[in-house]
């Protein structure tokens, strides 16, 4: 089924789908309308996308986008996918598939030299159908 890709708008933040989707990657709660409004509002300010797949009058999919210019590519940008989430009553549908060949799109538009995911081990063979290598480890600090 073809979904409709759409950068997330402010008043997307009223439709509980989004949350929704969302927390089947983490969970999303005790977030305040005014929260989430701030929040959107950094991203936006920080030049992060986020787009979401529409079925209807519901976001049944997420993902983000985040480019960093560097120098050593005369300002060309290593992009990063974030956040990417299928609603539970969606997967399997194509909604992933969608999500992920809009954002590498955005990603040619921009001149990116290179693409960098980040995903559970279980999630690798999906996203090697798309040209995505292993590429060493990674690591991480949590605060």
């Amino acid at each position: 089924m073809p979904y409709q890709i759409k950068a997330l708008c402010l008043e997307d933040l009223l439709n509980s789908s989004f949350f929704e989707t969302l927390s089947n990657l983490r969970p999303v709660s005790d977030l305040s309308p005014a929260q989430a409004e701030e929040i959107f509002k950094a991203c936006q300010a920080q030049g992060i996308e986020t787009y979401v797949a529409w079925e209807g009058d519901n976001i049944v999919g997420t993902i983000r986008l985040l480019f960093e210019p560097k120098f050593y590519h005369p300002g060309r940008p290593a992009a990063h996918i974030e956040d990417v989430a299928t609603h539970a009553q969606h997967q399997g549908r194509g909604v992933g598939r969608a999500l992920l060949e809009h954002a590498l799109a955005v990603c040619r538009e921009k001149a990116c030299y290179k693409v960098i995911l980040d995903c559970d081990d279980k999630l690798i063979p999906f996203y090697q159908k798309f040209g995505f290598k292993e590429a060493g480890a990674y690591l991480r600090f949590d605060f």
